[in-house]
């Protein structure tokens, strides 16, 4: 879709939502932006077994962010979220609100990231090996540390969870894979306020599966560089570990698409 303004506004008209509504919440809001999750067989599917979930991020200058919101409150009665889960065949919409201003920003440093990645081009492949390798030292480290047991003995004794996978706008083509005994739309807010994020972590997949724990590391294993019988480390490795807020975070991936890391986890899940 090349102008989600443009649409949103025109469900809105199909709505009768007042004319003088929408002038003025045009006016305010800046862009908007779908994301949606479509499942494996691409934005076209209407098969239920695909059905996955929307949501529209509006960016809006701070000085227009409470009208529009007091705006939407009085929309979203006239089953506006019922009309866009119909109109892109999903379970469930989500709309957010992000100030211009951090939107602005954060492309920003999107831009400056994507700048120094182009000037490092010649090294990247060497260099992007080596900190995979780094990274996966240090949690070897970590899985042998006494006090990190532990918590393993602890996670092992959960018996039924979700294992989900977490996407932030400010981490592109990144994802974080994790498990959570209960309530996965709080340890997305949680988050948040533990990498010092501007914009919110969105749940992109979801699933419930026995011995979450035990599942999870499954994954991850097969995820990693393996080692040959003289201890080196051999092919491809998508985990990543992320320093954020000072804290380090081990349970990141990326260098494929979220259908890849989707296949991959779902051999794992336990009914």
């Amino acid at each position: 879709m090349s102008n989600h303004k443009e649409i949103f506004f025109e469900i809105l008209k199909e709505l009768n939502i007042p004319s003088t509504t929408r002038s003025t919440l045009s006016d305010q809001i800046y862009e908007i932006n779908f994301d949606i999750n479509r499942g494996q067989n691409g934005f076209n599917s209407n098969h239920w077994n695909d059905i996955g979930h929307c949501r529209v991020e509006m960016i809006v200058e701070e000085k227009w962010v409470a009208s529009v919101k007091s705006a939407l409150k009085e929309i979203r009665k006239k089953k506006l979220i019922s009309t866009l889960n119909a109109k892109f065949y999903c379970k469930g919409t989500k709309i957010l609100i992000t100030k211009k201003e951090t939107y602005e920003l954060t492309l920003k440093r999107i831009k400056k990231h994507q700048e120094d990645a182009k000037k490092a081009l010649d090294q990247k492949d060497f260099k992007e090996r080596e900190e995979r390798i780094l990274d996966q030292m240090d949690i070897e480290r970590l899985e042998a540390d006494p006090n990190w047991q532990e918590t393993i003995k602890k996670n092992k004794k959960i018996k039924e969870g979700y294992i989900y996978i977490l996407s932030n706008f400010e981490l592109p083509q990144t994802y974080k894979i994790g498990f959570v005994k209960e309530d996965p739309d709080n340890r997305a807010k949680q988050l948040k306020s533990e990498t010092g994020l501007d914009r919110d972590f969105v749940i992109v997949k979801l699933w419930r599966t026995k011995n979450p724990y035990e599942v999870e590391q499954k994954i991850f294993k097969s995820l990693e560089m393996k080692k040959n019988e003289h201890g080196e480390y051999s092919g491809k490795s998508y985990r990543v570990i992320k320093e954020l807020n000072g804290k380090t975070f081990f349970e990141f991936v990326n260098g494929e698409s979220l259908k890849f890391f989707c296949e991959r986890i779902e051999k794992f899940i336990q009914d």
